[in-house]
Formats: structure tokens, sequence, C-alpha cells
């Protein structure tokens, strides 16, 4: 039940975005880092599978591109024989980006983003239900498409200076709380002051828990549909998913100045407490 909101040139940044993980607390992965196999990618990891080469994520950097991922929700989410949704990041952070048969991408004329978001459209079937958004540094303002293979529309260019927000539907179908974050995700920015205060006012935004009354848990899947943080969920939300407990186990900050990309990342314990914020910056 991911979500994230986004602008691109506005309040003087290049780029703005701020992303919320959900996931099962006992899935293993790593936050972000410099990937031994792939140094140029600076992402997150699913740690599962077992072989390294075939491990993905859900949003990263490299070579001046990003792109995040949100799974789309439906009453079958998984399937054993498709690809791992997390090879959608990692295909396109990699240097040079790669198809879904394993050809590099050379210069392609519509850009980087436009050319890897229509192969991936054409090749949708293999892949479970997805929202792909993909940004290239190149251009500026910054460049951003937007893909799912619950759409019919193949790729969707992104226009800049709109505040964008995306969860578990599609891009044009926000949940409410996507509606909710894009009027507070805005004025979080327009505040002022330095990259660490803008970076705590959208990590404030990322923690908004809906109007459900407060320490309230969820009780069903509506009800994560208003909340742009959960917090810890188990007993399979009345039959609506998997048991084991569940909730936002990360809150990412990425703000784009220029050549600098400030990347912010908190991490929760399984009770929701809040951890460090660690902050690093990359050049692009």
């Amino acid at each position: 039940m991911c979500i994230a909101f986004w602008t691109a040139n506005t309040a003087g940044y290049d780029l703005a975005l701020s992303f919320n993980r959900d996931e099962y607390y006992s899935r293993p992965t790593v936050g972000f880092h410099h990937w031994p196999s792939n140094p140029s990618i600076f992402a997150p990891q699913d740690l599962q599978p077992h072989n390294p080469d075939q491990r993905g994520s859900w949003i990263g950097t490299s070579k001046g591109r990003l792109a995040l991922l949100t799974n789309f929700r439906e009453p079958v989410f998984h399937h054993d024989n498709r690809i791992s949704r997390g090879a959608l990041i990692r295909n396109y952070l990699l240097d040079p980006p790669m198809t879904p048969g394993g050809q590099p991408l050379t210069n392609p004329a519509g850009g980087v983003a436009q050319e890897y978001a229509q192969l991936i459209y054409e090749e949708r079937a293999k892949y479970d239900g997805f929202n792909l958004v993909l940004f290239d540094f190149a251009e500026r303002p910054v460049r951003a498409v937007y893909v799912s293979n619950r759409s019919d529309q193949a790729v969707k260019d992104l226009e800049p200076s709109v505040v964008y927000g995306l969860s578990n539907s599609l891009l044009d179908n926000p949940w409410p709380k996507v509606t909710r974050g894009q009027q507070m995700f805005p004025e979080a920015l327009q505040v002022g002051g330095s990259d660490d205060d803008v970076i705590a006012r959208l990590m404030s935004v990322m923690r908004d828990e809906g109007d459900l009354q407060e320490g309230s848990l969820p009780h069903k899947i509506e009800d994560l549909k208003d909340r742009i943080f959960v917090p810890k969920v188990d007993d399979g939300l009345c039959g609506s998913m998997a048991s084991g407990d569940y909730g936002t186990r990360t809150t990412d900050v990425i703000l784009l100045r220029g050549d600098v990309l400030t990347v912010a990342e908190r991490n929760y314990d399984i009770d929701s407490s809040d951890g460090n914020v660690q902050i690093s910056r990359v050049e692009v």
C-alpha cells in the first residue's frame, strides 16, 4: 500500500518527492546504499530472492535517472509465474538501462524514460499489477513519465509544476489519502527554509493518519485508503491481505537541486515509533 507525492520545477527544487513504503515487517530489505554489484545504483534493495543479481527495488537513482514503483491493488496481487516487479526499477537504473529482454538501451530518440516505459508496456503481461514513474534528470524541467499495466494508456508524460500523488490505484483514480496529500505536499514546500526544514515538513506529511481517531488501528482495507501512514496491522486485515505484521516501514524524501540529489530516509519500528533520519547526498 505504498504512496508517493512529487512535483518538478517548484519552490526552487528541480524535483521534490516523498515516498512511504508499506510492507510486511518480516520481509528482509536494506535501505539506500550503493549496490556492490552495480555501484552507480543508489537505492534500497529487497533481499529476496537469494541471488543478488535478481533482487530489485521500489525506488532508486542512478546516472541521472530516478524511478519509483507501487503495486496495483487487486484481489490477486501475486502470481508465481510473473517477473518480479522490483526488476522494473533495477533494469531502469542499470548502466546502461536494460530492456525486459536484456538488451541495453542506447541513445533512444525519445529519451530513456519514454523508451523504457514503452518497452515495459509492451511486455506488461509478464508482471503483476504495477504503477511505474520514471524520471530523467538530463532534461530540465525534469522529465517524468508514468506507465501502468492496468491502464489503457500506454505511457503518460507528466507535467512539471503539477503535484502528483500515487498509491495503489491508477494515477487518474486517486484514493482519498492521495487527494489529501496532494493538498498538504505543496504547503510543506512553500513554507521555505533549509533543506532540513523541508525534509522535516515532508516527513510530517507522510506521517498523516487521516481522520480516524488517534491510536486506532485499521480494521478493513478501506481504512488504508484514507491513511498516508499505516500503523502496524495484523491478522490479515479481515482476510483482505496475507497474515503477518504489516505497516509503513520507511519514509523517503528526495530533493533535487541542480546536480545534487538529497536523499533522506527514516525507518519505523514495528510499533511505528520514529527512527533517526539518515541523509545522503549524491551527484546526478
